[in-house]
C-alpha cells in the first residue's frame, strides 16, 4: 500500500517544530494540560483554517469524521468543542504571535527582495483574543483585556 501524506500533516512539516516547542516551553503553555497540548492545538487550527471550518461543531465533527487519522497528526482521538475553546481562550497568543514572526523571518531571509507588505490585516488563528496584524507591523489589539495575551497598556509591535 502506498503511503500519502495528508494536507493537515505537509502544513505541519512546513512549521519549525523544535523552535514552536522551544516557545511553548518558554512561554509555559503547556503547563496544567493534560491531553490537548498547544502542537494539537496548533495542527486543530490548521486543519481549521485549511478545511475554511466555520464553528466549533463544525470543527468537532469534521474532526470526528477523520477518526483514526488523527493519530498520524498527533491529535488525541476526540477533541471536544469545549475543549478548543478552552484552549483558544486561555493559551498564551504570545506563542503563535513568535511563531508568526519566526515564519515571516524564514520568508525574508529566502527572498530578500521581496519586502513581503501585507495589503489586507492579518488576523490571528485564534479568534477569541481578537488580535490584529496591520500591515504596517503594528500589532492592534481588539476587544476586552486579556491576561494571556497583550498588556493592558495597549499596542505593541512585531519585529
Amino acid at each position: 500500500m502506498a503511503h500519502y501524506n495528508t494536507v493537515p500533516h505537509q502544513l505541519v512539516s512546513l512549521l519549525p517544530g523544535h523552535q514552536f516547542d522551544k516557545f511553548v516551553e518558554d512561554l509555559d503553555g503547556d503547563r496544567y494540560v493534560k491531553t490537548f497540548s498547544t502542537r494539537s492545538q496548533l495542527t486543530t487550527l490548521l486543519y481549521t483554517q485549511a478545511g475554511g471550518k466555520q464553528s466549533l461543531r463544525d470543527i468537532e465533527n469534521g474532526l470526528l469524521a477523520q477518526g483514526s487519522r488523527l493519530y498520524h497528526l498527533g491529535l488525541p482521538e476526540k477533541v471536544a468543542k469545549s475543549t478548543l475553546s478552552y484552549a483558544n481562550t486561555n493559551r498564551d497568543c504570545r506563542i503563535y504571535e513568535r511563531l508568526f514572526c519566526t515564519l515571516l523571518d524564514c520568508c525574508r531571509d529566502l527572498t530578500p527582495k521581496h519586502r513581503f507588505h501585507f495589503k489586507n490585516p492579518l488576523y490571528s488563528l485564534v479568534a477569541e483574543n481578537r488580535q490584529e496584524v496591520e500591515s504596517n507591523g503594528e500589532k492592534t489589539r481588539r476587544g476586552p483585556a486579556h491576561e494571556g495575551g497583550f498588556d493592558r497598556g495597549g499596542n505593541t509591535t512585531l519585529k
